[in-house]
């Protein structure tokens, strides 16, 4: 049902996992993006969104044992692996970004709605209370059993599980839990733990879902200001990001990478869309550090800039640039192959064409620009290639082309 997604940060459909009766004639639904209630007699739906890590992989991601010293091999793979963390967080915000064009409230994947700690794999009532099993965040060696109590919607608490949870149930003084231990070696398979502790919890410790404004912004102040950059940046919100990392205007002369690469995305197509501002930040962070994985992942980044024409009296001409490779015509370069398409061929390429359009078109100018374009395919996606005539757009004409490749 559309109403489960409804409001959700997430850009995939739910996949459920369990369900369990409310006792009153409505349904508990736990899945990988949440819990939610059902009234199927009046079709209302409570949804709890947990909030998603944002977090890149880092690390040699290997054991390195004493007396030895990783190799360079290992030191480029574990840099490959932060760059591809990355690029598919930006690939996620740029989607996000996308799909907000269709919502008449956007969304933050990052800003918590609910108390909910992870994706939710298990579920059992027990009287008035509701047993949660849920993933410890983004983790999936490790679990959470977090205890509702339905009438009041509220937590009464919860602890910790070194595994997988995959199912449990209660008898009057326990509770019982199955792990997937495939992915745990030594950890039992079923246990048992004293319900009784949490259940006794008085009414006066038990905590609302939602969290109240006051404590989210307490919790937001108390982050560095790179951390609430980074939460704003990936959250859609562009001005925040200056605000935060160039207070006065201007960066730390001595900013580092990261910030760099913040500062320059901040003002992209998904962000600000201040193209010359993007080249400026790109142009410091390639020459203050080159060697990073910031000016590594920025490399061929280039807005599309208009090319300066008729300088004003007094003013010196620009200097003569190298003529392009000359661009193929249509003859030269046609869209078909030398075997030339069928009709059904070439309207399906087409129709490609145009969805691929619609989707990553995000100036809805007609064309993509270098930076909607690295959006999509990567930022080593090649645009010299695919901007045919060299006006720093990709049309319909030379999008079909490009997919007529792929």
């Amino acid at each position: 049902r559309d109403e489960l997604a409804n409001g959700s940060p997430f850009l995939t459909p739910p996949q459920f996992t369990c369900a369990a009766g409310d006792g009153d004639g409505g349904f508990w639904v736990g899945g990988d993006a949440g819990l939610h209630w059902i009234s199927p007699e009046s079709n209302l739906v409570e949804n709890r969104f947990w909030t998603p890590v944002l977090t890149v992989p880092g690390g040699l991601g290997m054991t390195v044992a004493p007396g030895f010293r990783p190799s360079a091999a290992a030191y480029a793979l574990a840099q490959e692996r932060v760059m591809q963390g990355v690029r598919d967080r930006m690939r996620d915000r740029a989607r996000q970004a996308r799909s907000n064009l269709r919502l008449k409230h956007p969304v933050s994947p990052y800003w918590p709605t609910s108390r909910l700690p992870g994706a939710v794999t298990a579920l059992h009532r027990d009287g008035n209370f509701l047993w949660v099993a849920t993933r410890d965040g983004a983790s999936v060696l490790r679990s959470r059993v977090l205890l509702l109590h339905q009438p009041t919607r509220r937590w009464v608490g919860w602890f910790s599980v070194a595994a997988p949870v995959t199912c449990i149930t209660s008898d009057g003084q326990r509770l019982w839990i199955g792990s997937d231990v495939s992915r745990t070696p030594g950890a039992p398979a079923l246990f048992a733990a004293d319900k009784v502790p949490l259940i006794a919890v008085p009414q006066t410790a038990w905590i609302r879902d939602a969290i109240p404004p006051a404590e989210l912004t307490e919790r937001l102040a108390a982050l560095p200001v790179k951390e609430r950059a980074v939460l704003a940046f990936f959250g859609g919100d562009a001005a925040r990001v200056v605000e935060l990392l160039a207070p006065t205007g201007e960066p730390d002369p001595d900013a580092d990478a990261e910030t760099l690469f913040l500062m320059a995305f901040a003002h992209d197509a998904v962000g600000l869309n201040q193209p010359e501002v993007l080249d400026d930040y790109v142009e410091r962070l390639r020459t203050r550090h080159p060697d990073s994985p910031f000016a590594e992942l920025a490399s061929g980044v280039r807005s599309a800039r208009p090319a300066a024409v008729n300088p004003g009296e007094g003013e010196e001409p620009p200097p003569r640039e190298t003529p392009p490779d000359p661009v193929p015509s249509p003859e030269e370069a046609p869209l078909t192959s030398p075997a030339s398409r069928s009709a059904a061929e070439a309207s399906e390429l087409a129709a490609r064409a145009a969805a691929a359009m619609s989707r990553h078109d995000l100036s809805r100018d007609g064309g993509l620009n270098p930076v909607e374009f690295r959006l999509w395919r990567g930022l080593k996606a090649d645009f010299p290639g695919a901007d045919l005539d060299r006006n720093g757009q990709v049309d319909a004409l030379e999008l079909e082309r490009l997919l007529s490749t792929d």
